[in-house]
């Protein structure tokens, strides 16, 4: 019994490796792109030079950043004036027709600027200005903007028009995005202090 699974096993082990082996002249089969192989293009854009010393992947950040901005002073002025912005369809609820809904969309803005405006501003000068903190500050303040804009577009879906659904989607919340994936493909350049900054004299 003990030859015979042993022929056995040999006539497998060479069947095998006879079909196995190509013929001459035919190509072997292709093997499939790995992600960082398709990624590449995207990759070498963030990191390639922009202006100066800033890459292209920081400059998105800023741009998603100031961005950001426009739409927080949007909320700021809310806070100011809110039946002006809810004629200028910056808001959708009066106080004096659905207070519920008014109220929690008030207090939506109180937290933006509390924290998410504060959060942006730093990241964004923190940005221009290469300090060491400002990668992990415009991570947090980035990835809010991946957030809101996708709670907004599932809050109008239906009663929206398709050019605002785009644009918070692809204009703000990709952007967005796209800015994160910009500032991983350069946290080693930004994790270098800026030319003639001190970190000990700056907290001393």
């Amino acid at each position: 019994r003990d030859g015979r699974s042993s022929f056995i096993l040999q006539g497998h082990d060479s069947s095998s490796g006879s079909s196995a082996s190509t013929t001459p002249g035919t190509s072997s089969p292709r093997t499939p792109a790995s992600a960082e192989e398709m990624c590449s293009p995207l990759i070498g854009f963030l990191k390639g030079p922009c202006c100066g010393a800033y890459r292209c992947g920081t400059g998105v950040a800023v741009v998603a950043l100031l961005v950001n901005l426009v739409f927080l002073a949007g909320q700021l002025y809310s806070l100011i004036a809110w039946d002006s912005a809810v004629e200028h369809h910056m808001q959708e609820y009066r106080f004096e027709t659905n207070r519920g809904r008014a109220r929690q969309d008030w207090g939506i803005c109180i937290a933006d600027m509390l924290w998410q405006l504060p959060l942006t501003l730093v990241a964004f000068f923190g940005l221009m200005g290469r300090f060491p903190f400002a990668y992990s500050v415009a991570m947090m303040a980035l990835s809010l903007e991946v957030y809101w804009p996708i709670i907004n577009a599932a809050q109008r879906w239906g009663h929206a028009s398709v050019a605002e659904l785009v644009a918070l989607l692809i204009f703000v919340s990709g952007l967005a995005f796209l800015g994160i994936l910009g500032l991983a493909a350069n946290r080693d350049d930004l994790h270098k202090p800026r030319a003639g900054y001190d970190p000990i004299a700056a907290m001393t």
